[in-house]
């Protein structure tokens, strides 16, 4: 596609004769930057503001010596020679009259706004081409009687999928209709529909072999999902086993905690009770030692006296006689 789409580019800028070109439709600007670099002043116009944008951006990388040879407008054919009203050498229409429901005024505006030894150079989709604007198909007939309106034509070239026509503002011959000129065509057409077809077939068999691969990839994608979801679903498993374990477990730890804290609870109580029980033994401890030492001062206040000591050894000896006694019997 690019080969071809180069040969017939190259093809429109090796007719392009004269100084002052127009490029009407110009897309990206390819064929307006061609002739630039030729040294041909050459002026694109396209009513896309995004291809007019990319084509200046495009220009911007070029010398400074080429790009005074080129420019770009954002505008229609019509409304560029009605405001500009400049006669130009040469005027391309790639790929232009197709997308007209009225070709034949865009081809009396090419014929009045070229010089009079002036060149019309015109290319179309030969045959059926499905754009979504394509106004009309061309084959042979209708795209020559169309420029001959007001064009001699000078030259038919069959460029792949498309038809070119060099036409020239001044009277001279054109070429025939005649039988060499539809055999041309019809070889022409023949190559261009055995490509079709034969994209057509490759087109299908690799949208066959892309079928049957996606849908090894899906089967491959649904196994792996079964075998995904199984995993899912054992791990989801194993989460609530484990989730229910981890819950009796719990329930088990916090009737432990609970039962630990009531233990400890009581604990507590006994041991506030036995810090009381402490506090009052001490006390009574306390008490009785100050009865004791009271005793004791008691004590030897007597035992101090002879009376005392007397006592205490009249006590004595009857502890003695008692033993005595106690033995005897």
């Amino acid at each position: 596609m690019q080969e071809v789409s180069r040969n017939r580019i190259h093809w429109m800028c090796s007719k392009a004769a004269g100084e002052t070109i127009l490029d009407v439709g110009c897309s990206q600007g390819i064929v307006t930057i061609i002739l630039a670099r030729e040294g041909k002043r050459a002026t694109g116009i396209d009513i896309c503001k995004e291809s007019i944008d990319y084509a200046n951006t495009c220009l911007e990388s070029e010398d400074e010596t080429i790009r005074i040879f080129a420019e770009f407008k954002y505008t229609d054919f019509i409304s560029h020679i009605n405001d500009t009203g400049q006669i130009y050498d040469c005027i391309i229409m790639g790929e232009i009259l197709e997308h007209l429901a009225d070709p034949q005024r865009f081809v009396k505006y090419a014929y009045d706004y070229l010089q009079e030894n002036g060149t019309l150079v015109v290319t179309v989709p030969f045959g059926i081409n499905d754009y979504h604007d394509h106004k009309r198909t061309y084959y042979l007939t209708e795209i020559y009687n169309t420029v001959s309106m007001y064009f001699s034509v000078t030259e038919v070239e069959f460029l792949g999928g498309w038809i070119g026509l060099v036409c020239a503002k001044a009277s001279t011959t054109s070429v025939a209709l005649d039988g060499a000129l539809f055999a041309e065509a019809e070889r022409a057409f023949y190559v261009h529909e055995r490509k079709l077809l034969d994209q057509q077939h490759g087109y299908t068999s690799d949208r066959d072999n892309q079928l049957i691969k996606l849908k090894s990839e899906k089967d491959s994608i649904l196994t792996q999902l079964a075998a995904i979801s199984k995993q899912q679903t054992d791990t989801q498993i194993k989460m609530a086993d484990a989730l229910a374990k981890h819950s009796a477990e719990r329930t088990e730890l916090l009737q432990k905690v609970s039962l630990s804290t009531t233990e400890l609870g009581k604990a507590l109580q006994l041991l506030e009770k036995a810090e009381t029980d402490l506090k009052t033994l001490r006390e009574k401890a306390s008490t009785l030692q100050k009865e004791n030492s009271k005793y004791r001062w008691q004590i030897g206040r007597i035992t101090d006296t002879w009376y005392g000591k007397f006592a205490i050894r009249c006590y004595r000896r009857l502890n003695k006689i008692r033993r005595r006694i106690t033995r005897s019997r």
